[in-house]
């Protein structure tokens, strides 16, 4: 009984995720509460899932993670959905000696604007700025989900999950650099 009362809790539970980057620092913070954190290098997990062994990026790695990408729209369009966006912040920079320079970048900031308010369910602060200084961009997300959200859209999409699953098998069976992807196609 007491298991079934910590599972039904853990599954309501919020988890925080704030995600970072910038120029010169990557990162993904997972919390639970405001006790328990765990960080994620985001470099290393690009490196562990996203790229073969080798460390280096191949056209049939690309191909693969393209695919698995067009398989899954539906579940990550549904999860953000569902999410609410605490914070977003987008931090561009740059010696913008050109005015068409500063429109531009306030376009990109117009457009991700735009992106992240059609794709989420909300988003509570928004923080954006242009400087004239060294080149940099800084983008910060801050939002919470929890796990019956996903399970939930998992459920609602299962066709699609199912999909993915047997995607990701074949290419862990096939390995990434075997060009199975036609087959599909």
């Amino acid at each position: 009984m007491i298991m079934l009362i910590i599972f039904i809790f853990l599954l309501f539970i919020p988890i925080g995720i704030r995600i970072i980057y910038d120029d010169n620092f990557s990162d993904i913070d997972v919390f639970v509460f405001k006790y328990i954190r765990h960080k994620f290098d985001l470099d290393s997990f690009i490196r562990k899932y996203l790229i073969e062994e080798d460390n280096k990026i191949s056209l049939p790695l690309i191909i693969n993670n393209f695919i698995l990408l067009i398989n899954s729209k539906s579940i990550i369009k549904d999860l953000c959905k569902t999410i609410k966006i605490k914070k977003s912040t987008v931090i561009l920079k740059d010696d913008y000696d050109n005015y068409l320079t500063f429109i531009f970048f306030w376009n990109v900031v117009s457009r991700y604007t735009y992106l992240i308010r059609k794709s989420f369910k909300k988003v509570e602060n928004e923080y954006y700025m242009i400087s004239n200084q060294k080149r940099d961009v800084s983008i910060e997300l801050i939002f919470n989900i929890s796990l019956f959200n996903i399970i939930i859209v998992l459920i609602k999409n299962l066709k699609e999950t199912i999909k993915v699953i047997k995607l990701k098998r074949r290419q862990r069976k096939n390995g990434t650099s075997n060009l199975w992807f036609i087959k599909i196609i």
